[in-house]
């Protein structure tokens, strides 16, 4: 069979000031080889990701074995974004939620530079979903609802100073304590 290699995708953020919460749903993530050829997943599942609270944090989305070689470029599907908001035009100020309309629910991405899967290694993939610059809002500065999908999407190495994981949620499936190891399920 082809050599393979592991890939890791970490998100983060950098939200608007008047947004509480970002929430979408990353529906797919795929890699195009370079020069072309049939994308490979990179997304084991749908999963729903609240961004905001990613300001200043990464948190591990997935880790998947991908064939060993250079990708050129990323896509990711979204869907569903959800944005919590704190409305001032009222008095006292009130927490507001707002069912976001996506522009568009598949992202291509370009990956520069070109991202390298090594044979039997690992690499990351830093996805920075950018809400400030995603949510559209109107002539007087209020979020009409519209979501611009704006990130970017780039390689990172484990040694890299971006290619830490500052958070990873879900359970721990087993403990062998003889090893000193665990087996979490994100």
């Amino acid at each position: 069979g082809q050599a393979r290699g592991q890939v890791y995708i970490l998100t983060t953020d950098a939200p608007l000031s008047c947004v509480l919460s970002f929430k979408i749903t990353v529906t797919s993530l795929t890699l195009t080889p370079e020069g072309g050829g049939t994308p490979v997943s990179v997304l084991t599942s749908p999963t729903q990701i609240e961004f905001a609270r990613l300001e200043g944090i990464q948190n591990l989305l997935d880790l998947s074995s991908v064939p060993a070689g250079n990708y050129d470029a990323a896509t990711i599907g979204l869907a569903s974004p959800v944005i919590g908001y704190l409305d001032s035009s009222t008095n006292p100020a009130a927490v507001k939620t707002l069912n976001g309309t996506l522009t568009t629910s598949l992202v291509p991405v370009p990956l520069r530079p070109v991202l390298t899967v090594p044979e039997s290694g690992i690499v990351g993939l830093r996805v920075d979903f950018r809400v400030a610059d995603s949510l559209v809002v109107d002539a007087a500065g209020q979020l009409t609802g519209s979501v611009n999908p704006t990130l970017t999407i780039r390689a990172v190495r484990p040694r890299d100073v971006e290619g830490h994981v500052d958070e990873v949620r879900g359970g721990i499936t087993s403990i062998d304590i003889a090893a000193g190891t665990f087996v979490i399920q994100t």
